[in-house]
């Protein structure tokens, strides 16, 4: 997987975290899976892994595969309320 393959999903990086998002499962899978080994490559901890999952939280965010929704999470969403009210 390279740059110009990114089209086939949305990566989402955030300080630590890193999500990918694909209707793809094997293509998720394989980006999940060159990212971490990349980060254990430099000696970079991961935490909270979850790989090939259709619903799942992450940066503050509820993800529903299969109801298509994204939520903020309920311990989250004062950030959102926040930053829509700075905008």
């Amino acid at each position: 997987m390279v740059a110009r393959d990114v089209g086939k999903g949305v990566p989402a990086v955030y300080v630590d975290n890193f999500l990918f998002a694909s209707e793809e499962r094997e293509y998720a899978c394989t980006a999940f899976d060159l990212v971490k080994a990349e980060c254990k490559r430099r000696g970079l901890p991961t935490h909270e892994e979850v790989r090939g999952a259709r619903h799942f939280k992450a940066l503050g965010w509820a993800f529903n595969g299969k109801e298509c929704t994204l939520r903020p999470t309920p311990r989250r969403v004062w950030r959102f309320v926040l930053a829509v009210r700075f905008i």
